[in-house]
């Protein structure tokens, strides 16, 4: 029995995605990638700090148009600056495949963040968008707010390590107030502080399926620890909140004990790094014993005395199972 074998030297077969993003390469005068023309046929795509630049971010994003596999695609790291981000936002437009899209730290600028925030107005496919620590501000905050007025794609928008004030965080919790699919939104190290941040919370808690918020390192100050507080008490459907490195003191801990005390949604709570005195940290750790949705308290760098850890000792004997860290 004959078995029949390629001729030494013939030629690969055709992949049409590798040969689109070639002759793109070099319209665009850009240096291929060789990870990528082994990846444009697969579901999921990581091209973490590869260098594509500019110029390589334009020819992907052509290809990007009319591909049909890749679903979840990450380019942190990879400084396709203004111009890459304006070509993504154009994809955004076209492409129906796309689930998961991460550019992280890629100095989108505020050219490229309004471009990827416009492109995602009528997109119906997208679910996951982080475009965090890319320079973007207030404005970008607000073209993002016009976009998910309309959009009902994106469940989880992560905008953290930018430098959105009190105008961004304003502006985006008024999209939230309308928008019945978001279910995540990360704006961590922004620059909110109480006043955004009670304007934040006071239109999207009419966000009927908000779960997660992340704010941590933000100077929210116990001005915003009490705004917080009131949010979470009104809240039935919140499951994970942290607000860690927020400057927060023992002056708001009444409220926010009594939020944690009634609430029975959240299984999430990261309150570390924030400056509660012993006293205050006990008094927190007292709170916990009446809840019981907790599944995870972070207070990893709160002052731990004798009284402290006595009390953390009481709370783990009675809520045994309740991991907390610190």
């Amino acid at each position: 029995m004959y078995y029949l074998r390629p001729r030494q030297g013939a030629a690969a077969p055709r992949d049409p995605q590798a040969e689109a993003y070639l002759a793109a390469c070099k319209v665009c005068g850009s240096i291929p990638v060789l990870a990528l023309t082994k990846s444009l046929n697969l579901a999921t795509v990581k091209l973490l700090n590869h260098g594509l630049g500019a110029n390589g971010a334009v020819a992907l994003a052509h290809v990007l148009k009319s591909n049909r596999t890749i679903t979840h695609l990450d380019l942190t790291g990879n400084a396709i600056s203004t111009a890459g981000g304006v070509a993504f936002g154009e994809m955004l437009t076209c492409n129906t495949t796309l689930l998961e899209l991460v550019l992280e730290n890629n100095i989108l600028g505020r050219t490229g963040g309004k471009a990827i925030a416009e492109g995602c107005t009528d997109n119906v496919t997208l679910k996951s968008l982080s475009v965090r620590r890319n320079q973007l501000g207030d404005d970008e905050a607000a073209h993002f707010e016009k976009s998910l007025r309309t959009n009902r794609a994106i469940q989880a928008l992560n905008l953290g390590y930018n430098q959105i004030g009190d105008i961004g965080a304003c502006e985006l919790g008024a999209s939230l107030a309308t928008n019945d699919v978001m279910k995540d939104i990360d704006l961590e190290w922004n620059q909110i502080r109480s006043k955004g941040l009670s304007a934040f919370l006071n239109t999207a808690k009419d966000g009927p399926s908000l779960t997660r918020i992340v704010l941590s390192s933000n100077g929210l100050g116990d001005t915003g620890g009490a705004a917080m507080a009131q949010f979470l008490a009104k809240s039935n459907s919140f499951a994970t909140l942290a607000i860690a490195h927020c400057r927060l003191t023992d002056a708001a801990l009444p409220m926010q004990c009594k939020a944690v005390d009634s609430t029975y949604t959240l299984r999430d709570l990261d309150v570390s790094h924030n400056h509660l005195s012993d006293q205050g940290v006990a008094q927190f750790l007292e709170s916990l014993v009446a809840n019981n949705s907790l599944r995870r308290v972070n207070i990893a760098g709160m002052k731990m005395t004798k009284l402290t850890r006595a009390v953390l000792k009481d709370v783990l004997d009675e809520k045994q199972g309740l991991p907390v860290i610190e």
